[in-house]
C-alpha cells in the first residue's frame, strides 16, 4: 500500500542486546568516560561499609549498656550482725562498715569495686535472729571481748 513505508532491517546489535551507544562507550577509555559505573559502584561499596560499621558499633553500645544494667540489677549482698552479748556493740560494727563504703544511704551500701550490701541488725530474740539469717548471705557474729555470752546469747549461739 502507498501509504506504509517500507520496512529497513535494523543493524545487527552487539552480544546481549547493546546498542549503539554502550557500543561507543565500550571503546572509550575508563577515565574518560562520564560519570557513571566504577565511581557509583565505589560510593555504594562505602555506604555499604559505613553502615556496616555504625551497626557493629550500635550493637556495641547496647551490650556494654546491658551489661552496666545487669551490674546494677543484681541484689546487694545481705550481711546480718547478731549481738551475742550484751556488750557487744552490733550497732558500733554496722556503722563502721557503712563508714567504709564509697557510697552508703541507710542500711545499703556500695563498695569501690561496685559490690553492693545490706547490713541487718536483728534484735536480740532467737526469732528474729533465725529470721534474718535466713534472709542473710554472710552472718556476723558479735562477742563482747570482756563479758563473754550471757544467757541469751548462748541460746541463739545454741540455735544457729
Amino acid at each position: 500500500s502507498p501509504c506504509v513505508a517500507p520496512r529497513r532491517p535494523l543493524p545487527a546489535m552487539a552480544k546481549g542486546g547493546a546498542g549503539k551507544g554502550a557500543r561507543r562507550r565500550h571503546l572509550q577509555p575508563r577515565s574518560s568516560r562520564p560519570s557513571g559505573g566504577v565511581a557509583k559502584a565505589e560510593a555504594g561499596k562505602q555506604a555499604r561499609r559505613n553502615m556496616a560499621k555504625q551497626a557493629r558499633q550500635a550493637k556495641q553500645t547496647q551490650v556494654v549498656a546491658a551489661r552496666r544494667a545487669a551490674a546494677d540489677a543484681v541484689p546487694p549482698r545481705v550481711l546480718v550482725i547478731v549481738a551475742a552479748g550484751e556488750d557487744a556493740q552490733a550497732e558500733a560494727i554496722g556503722e563502721q562498715l557503712l563508714s567504709h563504703a564509697a557510697v552508703a544511704d541507710g542500711a545499703t551500701a556500695a563498695t569501690a569495686a561496685r559490690q553492693r550490701f545490706t547490713v541487718l541488725r536483728p534484735s536480740r530474740r532467737v526469732d528474729s535472729v533465725l529470721d534474718a539469717m535466713k534472709a542473710g548471705d554472710v552472718m556476723v557474729l558479735a562477742i563482747p571481748a570482756d563479758g563473754g555470752l550471757d544467757a541469751c546469747g548462748e541460746e541463739i549461739v545454741d540455735a544457729v
